[in-house]
């Protein structure tokens, strides 16, 4: 924390730069003026004391705190340029400057800095006001009106042009910045000539009206031009303003000519993550938000006028003498040349009568405004204690800074930065997560951080778990505690959400659910956050700078890449889309234009094409799964994404090995992330021509592709969930193994089909997976056996239900190498009313019917092979041949259902087997009990869908 005080500090510089300290809640502040201190309450941690500046004892009595603190850094109000020579007004600054370069002569007395940002670009917005306290007002070159007045000789003059946001967040960075200040601290924006501004101008207006004048004569204080920007500030007295004016325009000119606007980038190279908005990316967006402005406010108009005429006609009389159409239109002239405020203003045009006085809410807002949006009485700091509430307690951090902690904990803050950012990236110390913010701080980023601790206790390794003692709760607990008041007081708030941070938060809220296995709830949270990031126009924005997008803290501008947060939005958006068989958030494809990836790394590329393969899968997937073009056309993407990589990259990285603090470990479980990905979704595009029946070649390469994909996936499975270095983290890779698994016990028990029906015994496609078995065999065992062990060890519902189902599988696949078989098909028909989730026997327990309401009954019977008469509709499961012996009852465990509630809120075949000598049938049932729908998320629905829609013939 550091002891701030602002003296001027309700100057309009000062202010904009307050506001941003006073936001990040990690400073205490001071402010100074002569001004009385205001009756609104201020936020926490920031004092407001009116002095005269002539009383030495009391400066030094109020200054007291600040310099026991230590602190012994001193900005002046500066806020200017290189060269005052010209700047009259500027005076002032000149004799600080003097003063301190005396003191600090012989030695250093004082540590300063003299902030100079150029020339705001902002002004040039002028009358439109953007920003929250810096006043617009005219200039020597005029976008509004398409007009210039410049010296002879003067378009290559330099001007350093930096909006008022960058400069105030790039002081505030400053301020926490650790090494020493330089004593000429230029920020440099975007530098410019004057003809190259007037250009600009041109390019957004149209052509301009530009004169010329000698510099002799404006030297001699004589502007011979047609018209000269007048300097309306709200603090000058009307009467001054004229004269004011004269002398602004004369000496601005001349400073300009002499390079005065020309700064040095000093803290352009101390902070070299913050990036500057250019000058064209301001004035461009904000004509795109004045054109919306202007609509809005002529939409207003229109609704207001039919309102009056339809009232008129029951009440003529009412409205005799208004004149209330008139008075409208003036307002919305008004208001649309002079007033886009970036604040909520009482606009009222001094022609027009109090009866037609309009409040407007502002339509762009490019930063919070704190003194209204971050603290209005006590509404957020009580939140913000609700919050600090659920931290875990200083005992409780003590218990876990003791803990080993896996390094994929970590991954939640990194994800919205590309790969490129990470180089040298530093792991936070454990220390810095665990501990609580300053209450002050804006609740968003107290929740998030909240949500950083849930996730960091969620990469705990179970054995760290178990050798957790001296917790106040337990680990689990003090993690769902965290999420959970986070959910209910921030994450879940319309009127908290609305920023950058508050998005990042809603996404690392829906990574924690999503690795904890609820998916369903990860996928509300993600369409939550792709809606809200839409809403703000983190879809169209370019840089971290763009005025579209709202900023808590400054330090988030430097942190996340606007870009990479919305492709990591759609990219999980799409991942759980695809899990539950759910629709997708948008279609969109930008991200992966060769103009979005080139400067990309090949991995970043890779997550890309990858991403948009995902996209047309799920798109192929509700429409018709028979296109095998389409098919073919997306398994050329994926071909294309995997060659990005070397041919080594796609070897399995081993994380046993790693120490369990290994930083390296993170790139390479990126990396083995980013291969079971591209796996899966080859598995999941193919995985539809797994079963089918017909042998036309053309799908022969769509089945070996599911196979090989699964394969490839559970080979890298079983390590990653082997590693010393993984908790809970991921846990969607659990549903992507419950698939792979799944897909390949089906094939082994399909190829064995193909071998028994076919009269030699021999030449079936899937033949070539008889030699295979053993291995896939044994790699199904091992994953069965992590799913077991979670079960175990975690008290884990998703791995009991995961290792229930692999146990069944391996239990049917091995009577199928036996040589069992069974039948199935279904139809949307409900023939038996009383029939329930759990199914019923009939035909003398020769056939068993499931009935999914919405979805139809599944017929399950045994003896051979049975294909139903007509065509079925093509979301029905239709003849996949499943085995029956007795050795299935005997491995399987006689009359077990397969867990409670088996497969929750799906579609599902039945499992049923007949032993020869046996007199009572036993049925392995998969239960549909809503009651515990969220198990298995619907991931069971998807897959089994996938596999069953287009399993029969063309």
């Amino acid at each position: 924390m550091v002891k701030i005080a602002i003296s001027g500090g309700t100057g309009d510089v000062a202010q904009e730069v307050s506001d941003i300290l006073i936001a990040t809640g990690k400073h205490e502040i001071i402010i100074l003026s002569r001004k009385d201190v205001p009756s609104t309450p201020l936020p926490p941690g920031v004092t407001q004391v009116k002095t005269t500046y002539e009383n030495v004892e009391e400066l030094v009595q109020i200054l007291q705190g600040v310099h026991t603190a230590g602190v012994r850094r001193y900005a002046p109000s500066e806020w200017a340029t290189s060269n005052l020579d010209y700047l009259s007004w500027y005076e002032g600054k000149g004799d600080i400057r003097k003063y301190l370069e005396d003191l600090n002569e012989d030695k250093q007395v004082l540590e300063y800095c003299l902030f100079q940002p150029g020339l705001f670009t902002n002004y040039f917005a002028a009358p439109h006001q953007t920003a929250k306290h810096v006043f617009a007002f005219q200039l020597q070159i005029d976008f509004e009106n398409r007009r210039a007045i410049i010296l002879e000789g003067g378009e290559d003059a330099p001007i350093n042009l930096i909006t008022v946001e960058d400069f105030a967040n790039m002081v505030a960075l400053a301020v926490g910045y650790e090494g020493a200040w330089p004593v000429v601290g230029g920020i440099k924006g975007d530098e410019v000539t004057v003809g190259q501004l007037i250009a600009l101008g041109e390019k957004l207006r149209g052509p301009f009206a530009v004169e010329k004048l000698k510099v002799d004569d404006i030297k001699a204080g004589d502007v011979k031009s047609s018209w000269i920007p007048k300097i309306n500030h709200p603090s000058l007295p009307a009467d001054q303003v004229e004269p004011l004016s004269q002398a602004f325009i004369s000496g601005i000119l001349l400073a300009i000519n002499n390079e005065a606007y020309r700064v040095n980038d000093a803290w352009n190279h101390l902070l070299p993550e913050y990036k500057i908005t250019q000058a064209e990316e301001f004035l461009a967006g904000l004509d795109k938000k004045i054109d919306s402005h202007k609509e809005y406010l002529r939409d207003i108009q229109n609704l207001v006028t039919w309102l009056v005429l339809t009232i008129g006609q029951f009440n003529e009389t009412s409205l005799e003498g208004t004149a209330l159409g008139i008075s409208l239109e003036a307002q919305v002239d008004y208001q649309s040349s002079s007033t886009l405020s970036y604040s909520e203003s009482l606009v009222t045009a001094p022609e027009l009568p109090d009866a037609v006085r309009c409040r407007w809410s502002t339509l762009i807002s490019d930063t919070l405004d704190v003194h209204r949006d971050q603290w209005p009485g006590d509404k957020y700091a009580k939140i913000s204690q609700a919050l600090l509430e659920a931290w875990p307690c200083p005992n409780d951090r003590n218990v876990l800074l003791g803990a080993s902690v896996g390094s994929t904990g970590f991954f939640c803050g990194v994800v919205c930065t590309p790969y490129s950012g990470l180089t040298g990236f530093q792991r936070p110390s454990p220390e810095g997560i665990l501990q609580p913010p300053s209450p002050r701080t804006h609740p968003v980023l107290i929740a998030r951080k909240l949500i950083m601790v849930a996730a960091y206790l969620q990469g705990f390794p179970p054995k760290t778990v178990q050798e957790l003692t001296g917790l106040s709760i337990s680990h689990h607990d003090v993690m769902h505690r965290a999420v959970e008041t986070a959910v209910r007081l921030v994450t879940s708030n319309e009127d908290l959400v609305g920023s950058v941070e508050g998005i990042e938060s809603v996404l690392i809220e829906s990574m924690f659910q999503n690795s904890e296995g609820n998916l369903r709830r990860a996928y509300l949270s993600m369409r939550r956050a792709l809606v809200l990031a839409q809403m703000i126009g983190l879809d169209k924005a370019k840089c971290s700078n763009s005025p579209l997008l709202k900023f808590i803290d400054p330090e988030t501008r430097i942190r996340i890449d606007p870009q990479q947060m919305w492709f990591r939005l759609l990219q999980s958006d799409r991942y759980l889309s695809l899990m539950l068989g759910l629709p997708q958030g948008t279609a969109d494809t930008n991200f992966a234009t060769p103009a979005a990836l080139e400067g990309r790394t090949p991995m970043e590329r890779m997550e890309r094409i990858d991403c948009s393969a995902a996209g047309r899968i799920i798109q192929r997937n509700s429409a018709d799964m028979q296109d095998l073009k389409v098919t073919q056309e997306i398994d050329k993407l994926l071909q294309d994404a995997a060659a990005l990589m070397p041919p080594k990259w796609w070897l399995a990285p081993d994380l046993t090995s790693r120490a369990i603090d290994d930083m390296d470990a993170i790139q390479d479980t990126i990396r083995l992330i980013n291969q079971t990905t591209h796996y899966h979704l080859l598995e999941r595009l193919h995985l539809p021509y797994l079963l089918h029946s017909s042998t036309d070649p053309k799908y022969d390469y769509s089945k070996i592709t599911a196979i090989i994909a699964s394969r490839e996936l559970l080979s890298r499975f079983v390590p990653f969930r082997g590693s010393r270095t993984v908790g809970s983290f991921c846990r969607g890779l659990d549903f992507l193994a419950f698939t792979a698994s799944t897909a390949l016990c089906l094939a082994h028990i399909n190829a064995r089909h193909q071998r028994t029906t076919r009269p030699d015994g021999g030449g079936a496609l899937l033949s070539f997976l008889t030699h295979q078995r053993p291995s896939d065999r044994g790699m199904l065992e091992q994953v069965l056996e992590n799913m077991t062990d979670a079960a175990r060890t975690r008290n884990d519902i998703t791995a009991t239900k995961i290792a229930s189902i692999t146990r069944h599988l391996l239990c049917i696949e091995a009577d199928a190498a036996s040589g069992g078989s069974y039948t199935t098909n279904s139809s949307y028909i409900n023939d038996e009313e009383e029939i329930d989730y759990n199914g019923r026997l009939s035909d003398g327990g020769a056939v068993l019917r499931i009935y999914i309401p919405y979805l139809g009954t599944i017929k399950i019977e045994r003896d051979g092979i049975s294909r139903s008469d007509t065509a079925l509709p093509p979301t029905a499961i239709s003849n996949f041949d499943l085995p029956q012996s007795e050795v299935l009852l005997t491995n399987c465990e006689k009359n077990q259902i397969l867990g409670d509630n088996f497969l929750s809120d799906s579609r599902q075949t039945g499992f049923s087997s007949d032993g020869s000598t046996s007199t009572d049938a036993q049925w392995f049932v998969l239960s549909l009990d809503l009651g515990n729908e969220w198990d298995l998320q619907g991931v069971d629905l998807a897959f089994f869908d996938s596999v069953f829609r287009f399993c029969g013939d063309e």
